[in-house]
């Protein structure tokens, strides 16, 4: 696969999306032609694996935070503004983004908030990123009363999604960045689905077979947001399949649970949901479970008897998910792969079983 480069159209923004190996460069090249002066925001992590790995990068000036999702706060984005100020950085200085789904937050949301916006570009570093949080335009940091609670819409002018960072990133950065691809193929069914469900581990070491694979992945998320950039036709709310869930467990657990952990278990949950709500066609959760082993991911809730995970926490959680309206909860469902519904309050009870069944470890056909 060649190097792509297209147009994303975002309502009233748009997005130059660079694909397939060695696209940074292309990006880091738009970068410098468009600016007078650029600024990374990443994390300590990122930059120790990166900046000696590949010269080009040490050309910026970084700022870095701690890694980890506590860092996508407002203290962390009080302090990268203050040091922006004595940067003298100004409308002409670019904010680029090296990192993986909490940077690509964090930096966009103090880019777009910074003198009212600095030009924001993104290149992601992990597979999450890739595959979500560097494509569509959302940006924003939690609140210690719920995650994703402050943010707004401000789409890097230009994002690359570069398969040859991948060669950096943790096992288990892996894991969660495949939570998130298992969610496009739950929505979009074939051929991603099929796709999935034949990989194997070892195919990701081929890089063509990896190029491809994440094309597949990353064409799902543009596809949705194009059709509904500010979120105003439910198109766009489907990306949240496993997420009311996937949030609430995260937040309850003061994030030790990472995001894709949290978001697999989140879709197991919502394919119960489902089921109690009869409105599952194909039952497919023996496939979803049988993935989810294979990357890595959990099956069930860690230290389940933990208070961490009692209903009145999960509540309180939901109640402040950004997806509640006057009160009511609102889930995305499979009904099978490739198609998903919005259901809006449903049968407390059901609710609370779907959470409960995390507790247990699923048994072979036993569900």
């Amino acid at each position: 696969m060649n190097r792509v480069f297209r147009r994303v159209e975002l309502g009233r923004e748009a997005s130059d999306v660079y694909q397939g190996n060695g696209s940074r460069h292309s990006l880091l090249k738009r970068v410098f032609e468009d600016a007078s002066r650029v600024v990374v925001i990443s994390d300590a992590g990122v930059e120790g694996s990166l900046r000696s790995r590949f010269p080009d990068l040490d050309r910026f000036e970084w700022l870095t935070v701690a890694s980890g999702e506590e860092s996508k706060s407002l203290e962390r984005a009080s302090e990268l503004w203050s040091k922006l100020c004595g940067l003298k950085a100004d409308r002409g200085t670019a904010v680029l983004a090296i990192g993986g789904g909490m940077i690509t937050d964090l930096a966009g949301f103090v880019a777009g908030t910074y003198l009212r916006g600095l030009p924001f570009y993104s290149l992601p570093t992990s597979l999450l990123a890739m595959v979500d949080a560097s494509v569509g335009g959302k940006v924003g940091i939690d609140l210690p009363e719920g995650k994703n609670l402050v943010g707004q819409f401000y789409p890097a002018r230009a994002v690359a999604i570069d398969p040859e960072l991948l060669d950096t990133l943790p096992k288990g950065e892996w894991a969660s960045g495949m939570a998130e691809v298992i969610k496009h193929g739950v929505l979009q069914g074939s051929p991603l689905w099929d796709t999935l469900l034949r990989l194997s581990r070892e195919d990701l070491n081929d890089p063509a077979t990896r190029e491809s694979f994440l094309a597949q992945a990353v064409e799902v998320k543009l596809k949705v947001v194009v059709e509904d950039p500010y979120e105003r036709t439910g198109q766009r709310a489907t990306l949240n399949l496993g997420h009311t869930f996937g949030h609430a467990l995260e937040w309850a657990s003061s994030y030790g649970l990472r995001h894709g952990e949290a978001v697999g278990l989140g879709m197991l949950a919502a394919v119960r949901l489902s089921r109690s709500l009869r409105l599952l066609t194909r039952d497919f959760e023996e496939e979803l479970l049988g993935l989810l082993r294979l990357w890595g991911l959990p099956i069930s809730l860690p230290n389940p008897e933990s208070d961490v995970w009692n209903w009145a926490t999960m509540q309180l959680a939901f109640d402040r998910d950004k997806k509640s309206s006057s009160g009511a909860w609102r889930f995305i469902v499979p009904t099978r792969p490739g198609h998903v519904e919005t259901v809006t309050s449903p049968d407390l009870e059901f609710v609370r079983q779907a959470v409960e069944s995390l507790k247990a470890e699923p048994v072979g056909e036993e569900l």
